[in-house]
């Protein structure tokens, strides 16, 4: 190779390695989250937002994908409606938790009912092992960051409980499919945003604050939208950082 030769490919490779260098620093700078779950934590899920921008330095974009719950989250749902195509393109994806988990009847699960569940704890375990193997079968979870919201018991179903003298039984309940998160998320290090624990304790049995509610004691207040958004901030950001 001549000299000049050699100049042309130096120079080459160098705008090669600035263009990678360019695109790099733009993935540092603007960051896409996207939020799939319940109109209720929407509020907190954008805050967070805001706080993950102003804590890395960066631009983050916020897509919401409200579900009403875990009902489009379905593994069928989710991919037949393009919605991991969304979810596979983020930095940061927030799945928040509501106290139906799933739309499941049963009073203990935040849905009125005459049973504290309807469906069994291993269909329940199925569903959520399906559901995150497709999102670890779409998600990079080595780069992305990928965090599981835990909710809090509403106060409004909580005192149906204590007016059938089962909050004792009910509280065993939500702790049992919260466990069955937890278990199942962390054999994928998903790290999780426990708002039961937070808020009701490790066993479930505390009451939420009233505070964190508006009047129907069922949706959060602005109050209670930044105390969760603290929550997922306290989490940390890894792998992003």
């Amino acid at each position: 190779m001549t000299r000049y030769s050699l100049i042309i490919a130096l120079a080459i490779l160098s705008a090669i390695a600035g263009t990678a260098n360019a695109q790099q620093d733009q993935r540092k700078t603007e960051l896409d989250m996207v939020y799939v779950g319940a109109y209720w934590m929407h509020r907190s899920a954008d805050l967070f937002s805001q706080h993950a921008a102003e804590d890395l330095g960066v631009k983050v974009r916020f897509w919401p994908r409200r579900t009403g719950g875990l009902v489009w989250v379905a593994t069928d749902r989710l991919s037949g409606g393009g919605a991991w195509d969304i979810v596979d393109d983020a930095d940061i994806v927030f799945i928040m938790l509501t106290g139906n988990f799933d739309h499941q009847e049963g009073f203990c699960l935040d849905t009125v009912g005459e049973t504290p569940f309807g469906d069994s704890q291993e269909k329940f375990r199925k569903d959520i092992e399906e559901f995150l193997a497709e999102l670890d079968r779409n998600v990079d979870l080595d780069t992305t960051m990928v965090r599981v919201g835990l909710p809090a018991v509403m106060p409004y179903f909580r005192a149906l409980w204590v007016e059938r003298d089962v909050v004792e039984e009910c509280s065993r309940a939500w702790s049992t499919r919260l466990d069955q998160w937890r278990e199942s998320a962390a054999s994928y290090g998903i790290p999780v945003i426990d708002v039961t624990s937070a808020w009701n304790g490790s066993d479930a049995s505390v009451a939420s604050p009233e505070e964190y509610f508006v009047t129907d004691r069922t949706h959060l207040n602005e109050q209670g939208a930044q105390a969760v958004a603290e929550l997922m901030r306290e989490g940390g950001y890894a792998p992003l950082q």
